[in-house]
Formats: structure tokens, C-alpha cells, sequence
């Protein structure tokens, strides 16, 4: 099974940085950046059917289509199957944020920027 990491998030130097540091956790993932909630949506159906393992850190703030929207497309299209984790990534304190995540059962976890190599290690491998 192969490890997919798909960045949605509209920083292109935040998705930089991340790719970095999945690169030096696990060298052999394979990484997608998308800048927006629709792309990444196209971005996961593409990989979805395929025995693939899909981790996809995920923006709330975005233009085109923001986090929580993306959110509720996964959700009313049943995209997510076993084999895709979402994490929510933010730079918002907003504790209104953080319990808005936990009313989607998909959502492994909510994290804030900016994320350290512990973090991305513990996401790729869902310590």
C-alpha cells in the first residue's frame, strides 16, 4: 500500500516546509499540493479507489472552497472510506474551531500551526 499526503492549504511556502519534513520522516511518501478545497477534493477522489493509504492535512481558512466546506463535501459524497485520515491544520486559536472539528467522527485530530517534525511523524505513522 502506498502513502499518499495531500496539503490543502492556500500557503505554497507552508506546503513547502511541510513536504520537507514528510520527506525526512518517511522518504518514500508521495506528496500533493493543492491550494484549495475543490482541488483536494479531486486530488483524493483520483486516489480514493486505489489501495492507497491517503493522509490529508487540511486548511480551514481557504479561498475557493475553505476547510469546512471541503469537510462537508467529504462527508455528504461519502469519500472518506478507511483509508483516508483527515487532520485538520489551522493558525486559529478559535476555540469555537476546535469544537466544530469534533462534530466530523472522520477527523483524527486538529493541530495548530506551525507543525513541528514530531507532529508530521506522529501523523504519518497515526502514533
Amino acid at each position: 500500500m502506498n502513502k499518499h499526503l495531500i496539503l490543502i492549504d492556500d500557503d505554497p511556502i507552508y506546503r513547502f516546509i511541510i513536504e520537507k519534513m514528510a520527506y525526512i520522516v518517511y522518504p518514500a511518501i508521495n506528496i500533493h499540493h493543492c491550494e484549495n478545497g475543490l482541488k483536494g477534493i479531486d486530488c483524493i477522489k483520483s486516489l480514493v479507489d486505489i489501495d492507497n493509504e491517503i493522509i490529508i492535512l487540511l486548511d480551514i481558512n481557504m479561498p475557493v472552497l475553505d476547510g469546512w466546506g471541503m469537510l462537508e463535501e467529504l462527508k455528504s459524497n461519502n469519500i472518506i472510506d478507511k483509508n483516508v485520515s483527515v487532520f485538520l491544520v489551522s493558525s486559529s486559536t478559535d476555540e469555537e474551531d476546535i469544537i466544530r472539528s469534533k462534530s466530523y467522527d472522520f477527523i483524527k485530530n486538529f493541530f495548530h500551526k506551525p507543525l513541528s517534525i514530531e507532529v508530521i511523524q506522529s501523523i504519518i505513522f497515526q502514533d
